[in-house]
């Protein structure tokens, strides 16, 4: 409860930061420019990066703004921008190869912003795919998202970039980016009316700080592959990172603002005590079953009563069984250590 605590204050605050961000923003500039971009056969995963980068650092000057001038939607667009370059620049990083996929990708692209001559009647489909087949044979294109990110944490033997798409790239495109259920209901008010201005479903300052995390990742990713020092960056990217709130989060909270009156609050704090006090001690001479009933009857209290029982009792199941667990768990540890 306390990391939980910790984290949502975090992401709540202010973190102003404008000296580290300079040297950051002035020493990320020198590695994407210091060299001017090659020849068309000389180009190279690291190159790419590097342009990536170079966007990384206008997208969180525009994202900043934004949040400034309280463009909500606009700053968590921007800031999605934000992971999405992140996540090509580090795939382009451990996958050396990845330049001719992007060629690939690239004539895609262009074979369908050209699609609108045929239906004009200006220049015939097949044309304009002979003319793009001359400039290279279309083979694989680049992976989709999810497939770089475990690429990536696949290389690096982590789970981090996995994380950050599941965490942050999966919700913002749901909420801000496409058209579906979720993205349509903000439209709706907890008591049913219907408003022109949408909820908000994610912190005003976590698209700001996911833009800071994005350039201070690659830049110290780019950094690393030169062998230069990289702390600077490392430490900016940790920052801002652990201020970035999941949207889930922020929704979660909302929901749970509405449903719950100061009274209901002050059950929940009280039950919660009691059970740690039954656990720290009458829980011992108790069986199994009696101490399920127990943790499982003050879940239930908590329990949004306009969903159905059954949607919750595999979470409920799932959070006893762990629960008691680690009661268990503590219980032989603390009887070793006497």
């Amino acid at each position: 409860m306390r990391a939980v605590v910790a984290s949502v204050v975090r992401g709540l605050l202010p973190y102003p930061d404008p000296v580290r961000r300079w040297r950051v923003r002035k020493a990320a500039r020198r590695l994407a420019t210091r060299e001017p971009w090659p020849a068309d056969d000389a180009t190279t995963a690291a190159h790419v990066a590097r342009l990536a980068l170079l966007r990384l650092l206008w997208l969180q000057k525009q994202t900043r703004r934004a949040v400034r001038g309280r463009q909500r939607e606009a700053a968590a667009l921007l800031g999605r921008s934000s992971l999405e370059a992140c996540i090509l620049a580090l795939y382009c990083l451990h996958s050396p190869g990845v330049v001719a996929r992007l060629k690939t990708e690239h004539l895609r692209a262009g074979s369908k912003l050209l699609a609108f001559l045929d239906r004009a009647g200006i220049v015939p489909r097949e044309v304009v795919k002979e003319a793009l087949a001359a400039l290279g044979a279309p083979s694989t294109g680049i992976p989709t998202i999810p497939q770089m990110a475990e690429r990536i944490d696949t290389e690096t033997g982590g789970s981090a970039v996995s994380d950050l798409y599941e965490r942050l790239y999966v919700p913002t495109s749901t909420y801000f980016v496409h058209a579906n259920p979720a993205s349509l209901l903000r439209h709706v008010t907890p008591d049913g009316t219907l408003t022109e201005r949408p909820s908000d479903p994610w912190t005003r300052r976590s698209p700001v700080r996911l833009a800071d995390a994005c350039v201070g990742l690659v830049a110290g990713a780019i950094a690393h592959v030169d062998g230069a020092p990289n702390d600077l960056f490392v430490a900016y990217a940790e920052a801002h990172h652990a201020r970035t709130m999941t949207p889930m989060v922020v929704v979660t909270a909302k929901g749970l603002t509405r449903s719950l009156r100061i009274v209901q609050l002050l059950d929940t704090v009280r039950d919660a005590l009691d059970l740690r006090r039954y656990l720290a001690g009458p829980a011992n001479n108790d069986p199994r079953e009696v101490r399920d009933a127990r943790i499982r009857a003050m879940y239930a209290r908590l329990a949004d009563p306009d969903l159905p029982p059954d949607a919750l009792k595999p979470v409920y199941d799932y959070l006893v069984n762990r629960l008691i667990d680690d009661w268990a768990d503590d219980k032989v540890s603390n009887a070793e250590v006497a």
